[in-house]
């Protein structure tokens, strides 16, 4: 198996700042994702509300008005998180999406994210007959229970690369930044852990990620947490298979 293959996915999340008032508007702006990636789909942990999705132009994508928000972003939490759009859509370092985003009911705050792939990551080829059995590879958060405290972590090295397919939390209200094989970056801001792992207790324990990473021998992921809740300890596991040499 070719190593060097990669492969990832990049997660661009967008802050909605709903106040809870029936039929207000926000704009929604992902940051710049500073590389190409080839959109294909999203997440959200609002409900009711409604969107229009529009490109750097101003064109609207998948509508040419509003339409309900899950039609375009899947549920947080649910059995099938990830809503995979039938078309992707790609978006140039330097251009950004706008969701136009309707209150409809009494929703608060919440974010939407955009899930693609890094041009320059090859999707690695997974037919190696040499994959071992699943096991977990875990970062602890290093949470001490204060609000808005921040700190790193990274996971174990491994002698042999290793296949990452997804991951699972105990955390619920954390953000994070992580980092493959040589500081490559996965997301373009902080990030919901809700959009990267699967909740231990919710309706899918495991995210399956888009696509899978291949992390090369001697490497590790890195993380840098962020803990808007307060949260106490709590770890994100990677769902793993380690590729014999």
């Amino acid at each position: 198996m070719e190593t060097n293959k990669t492969g990832s996915c990049y997660w661009m999340p967008a802050a909605v700042g709903l106040t809870g008032v029936n039929g207000e508007t926000k704009i929604a702006t992902i940051k710049d994702p500073a590389k190409n990636v080839e959109v294909i789909g999203g997440m959200t942990d609002l409900v009711t509300s409604q969107a229009l999705l529009t490109n750097k132009g101003g064109g609207s994508l998948y509508s040419d008005d509003l339409i309900p928000l899950l039609a375009l972003f899947g549920k947080r939490d649910s059995s099938d998180p990830l809503r995979r759009w039938t078309r992707s859509q790609q978006l140039r370092s330097g251009d950004r999406f706008r969701t136009r985003v309707v209150n409809v009911g009494v929703e608060n705050g919440g974010t939407v994210i955009f899930i693609g792939y890094p041009d320059e990551e090859a999707q690695p080829s997974l037919t190696d007959p040499n994959i071992g059995e699943p096991f977990f590879l875990p970062i602890n958060s290093k949470f001490t229970g204060s609000v808005n405290d921040r700190t790193t972590n990274e996971t174990t090295q491994q002698d042999d690369a290793v296949v990452i397919y997804g991951a699972m939390s105990d955390l619920i209200s954390a953000r994070l930044r992580l980092r493959g094989a040589n500081d490559a970056i996965w997301m373009n801001d902080s990030t919901p852990i809700w959009a990267i792992a699967g909740r231990a207790s919710g309706n899918k324990p495991v995210l399956e990620w888009p696509r899978p990473y291949v992390l090369p021998p001697n490497s590790t992921i890195k993380a840098e947490f962020e803990n808007p809740g307060g949260e106490a300890g709590g770890s994100i596991f990677f769902v793993c298979r380690k590729l014999k040499g």
